[in-house]
């Protein structure tokens, strides 16, 4: 077995058993006893672990510098062998290594087969599977992206649905607008690949609802098309339905500003079921990375949107434009800005970097910026836009001066002490906890509303920022126990994953209450939000479940509250970085408390995460 001492001193604090292992099998199964191969290993495992498609080369220092104790950095760092040195070394590994020249598309067939674990693309080298899935991907997007649509783009459909700004608009010319979203739309119409992104209040969800009204208006005549809205985890597919449903009812509401869409068009949109990506692939046996549609088994889709794109990852991905007809129309709507997908890959910010890199008639990708919801009673959507632009010291000024809806603390305390910025957030717990002790259906209506209102996120899920320390705590408050068994009324429950038999999905939330049973006695009962009178499941019944008086950030994508108090990770935290706080501050719409030093909050808003990827270099050498 290959000992953590045998690494050279910059990469052994960073190594775990996985790399270990993979390092022990790689050098006992062929003979590899050069260190710089056996670092180069390392390294491509390492990168997986935290993230990333692969490992960049020229970039290894970046991938183990918080590894590393900060006065021993720049000894340490100094001995990092150059790019040059770690392709030297692994290009006489031909048995372990295989190295892509400038021919990508004919590599795909032979990466498939290939039984080498290791591939060498440029700077970055990969894992045989990882590679293959990005391949898989540039291949789908160069193709995708290049191709055009049978339907004519209606002039005065699109200039009626997404009008453009008028020429004396001061906030669109201010924003750089000059027609993104009307643009966006003839994007949609006229070709098979599109991509949208913006930040918090430009309009995403209008421009994706009324691209997709102006494609069913202009395909009125022919047979209706075969639409799929999905989502990477089931709570955004089911909030991507619901701003749906708020479009088509806006449209049916007398004094409403009328579109002039058709009720065949409404009724369309009506009909559109939103689903998670691994539900709309069809699980093959109980294999959660094959699916039953693949490139041999096409879906029978027309139209797919993906929303809420950040989260989705490489090998996903991946598996979902395979399974995608080539004539298929494809909208990818996100926040290249966000927190990336828990597993590796960042695909949306790398189609991103790609599509507008292109001129502007041929670039696909369009970027929304101007913004449209100024809420005069709050802050928020200021903070987060000077959050994703980096402006660190503008941000810092919104947050230290207490700006309508923010509020800013520097220590959580304890739940419970006189000045704990938490005792709001206790209070209505225990308010939820008295609603959930009766067993009357609206009071339970009421504690739910109460649950889906308010929450606290942290980064970590360990330590005394993360959220096991934090649900710990907040338990020991409200029924005077830390031990939290999740059985008592008022404990807010988590589903982790999707179950078809309990019709529940990966993100819902439920809240365990009383209700009485047949017989009279009081038993506990888990209540979901489903119809005038909701659902009640047992506790038997649930799928895997968690408590979640508080959320990691990374769970919180796709959800939206109320009131949101945020606990910023620890200043050595790799968590500390402008895409999670970006994302905690867009998960509240009214009030948001960030809990954290200002210095802390700047130096997130200056560690912008960077994955490492060959997606958009791919990409742009097969177009």
């Amino acid at each position: 077995m290959i000992e953590t001492s045998a690494l050279p001193n910059w990469l052994s604090p960073a190594i775990t058993p996985a790399e270990t292992a993979v390092v022990d099998l790689i050098s006992r199964r062929f003979k590899v006893s050069d260190p710089t191969v056996i670092a180069a290993v390392a390294l491509t495992v390492l990168a997986q672990r935290e993230g990333h498609s692969c490992v960049n080369l020229n970039q290894v220092a970046e991938l183990v510098r918080h590894y590393i104790e900060a006065d021993e950095a720049a000894l340490n760092l100094a001995d990092v062998p150059t790019a040059e040195t770690l392709i030297s070394a692994l290009q006489p590994h031909s048995e372990i290594v295989q190295t892509v020249g400038e021919n990508l598309a004919a590599s795909f067939d032979t990466a498939q087969a290939n039984p080498k674990p290791f591939v060498l693309f440029e700077n970055y080298l990969y894992t045989q599977r990882q590679f293959v899935d990005e391949l898989s991907i540039a291949l789908q997007i160069s193709t995708r992206s290049r191709a055009t649509s049978t339907d004519a783009v209606n002039e005065a459909l699109i200039n009626q649905l997404v009008p453009r700004p008028e020429p004396n608009d001061e906030a669109a010319t201010k924003a750089g607008d000059t027609g993104i979203a009307n643009r966006t739309a003839r994007s949609f119409i006229s070709r098979r690949f599109t991509v949208l992104t913006g930040g918090p209040g430009t309009g995403k969800t209008f421009t994706l609802t009324r691209c997709l009204a102006a494609l069913l208006a202009t395909r009125e005549n022919h047979t209706p098309p075969k639409l799929a809205l999905v989502a990477p985890t089931g709570k955004a597919a089911t909030r991507a339905k619901d701003l749906l449903v708020e479009f088509v009812a806006s449209q049916r509401t007398p004094g409403k500003d009328s579109l002039g869409l058709s009720d065949a068009v409404l009724e369309q949109l009506e009909r559109v079921q939103p689903r998670t990506i691994h539900r709309v692939l069809g699980s093959k046996g109980r294999q959660r990375t094959r699916f039953a549609h693949d490139t041999t088994r096409p879906l029978d889709i027309d139209v797919l949107i993906v929303d809420e794109m950040s989260m989705v990852p490489s090998a996903l991905m991946a598996r979902l434009l395979e399974a995608m007809r080539p004539d298929a129309t494809i909208l990818l709507v996100g926040d290249q800005a966000q927190l990336e997908a828990v597993e590796s890959g960042s695909v949306l910010r790398e189609i991103v970097e790609f599509g507008q890199s292109l001129d502007t008639t041929s670039s696909f990708a369009f970027e929304l910026l101007r913004v449209w919801r100024q809420d005069k009673d709050t802050k928020i959507g200021d903070l987060a836009r000077e959050i994703r632009a980096g402006q660190t010291s503008e941000a810092v000024k919104i947050g230290a001066a207490h700006s309508r809806g923010i509020t800013h603390v520097d220590s959580a305390g304890t739940a419970g002490d006189p000045d704990s910025p938490l005792n709001s957030y206790l209070a209505t717990l225990k308010e939820v906890r008295t609603l959930a002790e009766s067993t009357d259906t609206s009071a339970h209506q009421q504690a739910y509303e109460k649950v889906s209102k308010n929450k606290l996120l942290c980064g970590p899920r360990q330590g005394k920022l993360g959220i096991n320390h934090w649900n710990a705590v907040l338990h020991e408050s409200i029924f005077g126990s830390a031990r939290n068994s999740g059985k008592e009324a008022g404990v807010p429950l988590l589903v982790t994953v999707n179950s078809a038999r309990s019709r529940l999905v990966n993100g819902d939330i439920g809240l365990v209450v009383n209700t009485t049973a047949p017989d009279g006695t009081v038993t506990r009962a888990v209540y979901f939000p489903d119809g005038a009178a909701g659902r009640y499941l047992s506790l038997a019944q649930l799928p895997p479940v968690e408590v979640c008086f508080a959320m990691t950030i990374h769970k919180s994508q796709g959800s939206e509250y109320d009131n949101l108090t945020v606990i910023l990770p620890g200043e050595d935290s790799p968590l500390l970085n402008r895409e999670l706080v970006y994302t905690a501050v867009t998960r509240a719409k009214q009030k948001v408390t960030v809990i954290g030093r200002l210095d802390q909050l700047a130096q997130a808003i200056n560690n912008r995460s960077s994955r490492f990827s060959g997606l958009s270099s791919m990409i742009r050498k097969l177009s």
